[in-house]
């Protein structure tokens, strides 16, 4: 899980660097947080369900 965080902060980084250069630091981690957030958010709800399944679901061996 620690992994994942740290794989999407990094991703996020990237893009606000990128960003800034051509629009400054604020606007740049703007653009950047629209353009990664839905997919920062779906990976963290897939995680989130894929975690209470695996929490509530019993399996057989």
């Amino acid at each position: 899980m620690v992994a994942l965080g740290v794989d999407y902060n990094i991703l996020l980084s990237t893009r606000a660097r990128k960003e800034a250069v051509g629009q400054g630091t604020r606007r740049g981690m703007l653009t950047a947080l629209a353009a990664t957030g839905g997919v920062i958010t779906s990976a963290g709800t897939l995680l989130a369900a894929v975690s209470a399944c695996s929490a509530c679901c019993r399996w057989s061996p």
